[in-house]
């Protein structure tokens, strides 16, 4: 009996020992933080449409010696496949996009391919956790586009790239061997951008500082899109402190939307309210789209106001008798600005300008 009671702690010992290891051995490599099986390297590239963003997280396989083995080998014609190595590639939409003119809602996909030699189908899955395509349904899809192989220079690395990249599109390319296939993305970059300076203007910039309303409003306006609300945001920007760029910016808006009369006099309020640099640059603007009747206008108000005691004053007027062919006056008027510039840019500049007109003046 004590024979048999030694031999059974003995036992129990040796299997509390054996369960244990079996144990260890299993849980630990699923949680320990390793490099990737086989090689097959994780990769992320993001790419920045105006505000929105797409994001690719992938692992990438070599071809590894087995060039003209990849496509119809081991990626398979006519079978799905996860579009690289390990855990599910996925992509990230950071708002709703178009996929090849196809609408796809913000939020994140796991992405999936069925090759064949003429078309890839592209597969966006709301399955984004699953390792490779073993567990892959159909339910699950989101949007299957179709695209176009094409041949291109060896690739050793399955890579994804971003080929094309415009204010509000850009073209993710899958590259391996030596195929490649995109597809095209785009995002409705201006409806991003109003929402998005809706929601930021609900805080202090836009309720204690006349920048964020102003800078909201110049996006309509150079963008020539909701101008309404760009007129709003002009208003807004006035209220909390009217200057000579909120006034003016008002004035064009209200002149793109055909109210001349209240445009005309938003823009005398604006100039009225300008610094000195301010018309001085105003005045510039106007030359450099032949306004010259209007250019002149600006700057003589802009010396009868501030004297010539300031440089740009004179500088102005300099600049709209240069551009007129006078270069008795623009040399008269750069010599005087000279005489009131503050720093070593501006003293320079007008040497330059004075020397070269000095010298057609002479030939």
């Amino acid at each position: 009996m004590k024979y048999f009671k030694i031999n059974l702690d003995f036992f129990c010992r040796i299997f509390l020992g054996l369960l244990f290891f079996s144990t260890y051995c299993r849980i630990y490599p699923q949680f320990l933080n390793a490099p990737p099986d086989g090689n097959n390297q994780r990769v992320v590239i993001t790419q920045g449409v105006g505000l929105a963003s797409v994001k690719i997280d992938y692992h990438s396989p070599d071809v590894n010696g087995r060039e003209g083995e990849i496509w119809g080998h081991l990626v398979q014609y006519n079978e799905i496949w996860r579009v690289g190595a390990n855990e599910n590639t996925t992509i990230t939409f950071s708002h709703q996009a178009l996929v090849e003119n196809r609408i796809i809602d913000a939020g994140t996909y796991g992405l999936f391919i069925i090759p064949t030699e003429e078309e890839f189908t592209f597969i966006f899955s709301k399955d984004i956790s699953s390792w490779g395509s073993f567990s892959y349904e159909a339910g699950n899809d989101a949007l299957r586009i179709s695209v176009k192989p094409e041949k291109s220079s060896y690739k050793e690395w399955l890579t994804f790239d971003f080929d094309e990249r415009l204010p509000d599109k850009t073209v993710s390319t899958l590259k391996w061997e030596n195929l490649k296939v995109s597809f095209e993305i785009s995002f409705d970059v201006h409806q991003i951008a109003i929402k998005s300076f809706e929601n930021q203007l609900k805080g202090r910039i836009g309720l204690f500082y006349y920048e964020g309303p102003f800078q909201a409003g110049k996006y309509c306006l150079e963008n020539d899109i909701y101008l309404e609300k760009g007129l709003d945001w002009a208003n807004e920007s006035i209220i909390i402190n009217s200057n000579f760029e909120n006034n003016l910016l008002k004035a064009r808006i209200l002149e793109k939307i055909g109210n001349v009369n209240e445009s005309n006099a938003a823009e005398d309020l604006a100039v009225s309210l300008g610094t000195p640099q301010e018309l001085y640059y105003y005045g510039r603007e106007l030359i450099s789209i032949n306004e010259h009747s209007k250019a002149l206008k600006i700057l003589r108000f802009n010396f009868d106001k501030y004297g010539g005691e300031v440089w740009p004053t004179h500088f102005g007027l300099g600049r709209w008798y240069d551009a007129m062919g006078d270069k008795k006056k623009a040399l008269f008027h750069y010599k005087e600005a000279l005489k009131t510039t503050r720093t070593e840019r501006q003293t320079k500049s007008l040497n330059e300008l004075i020397n070269s007109l000095s010298k057609k003046k002479q030939d």
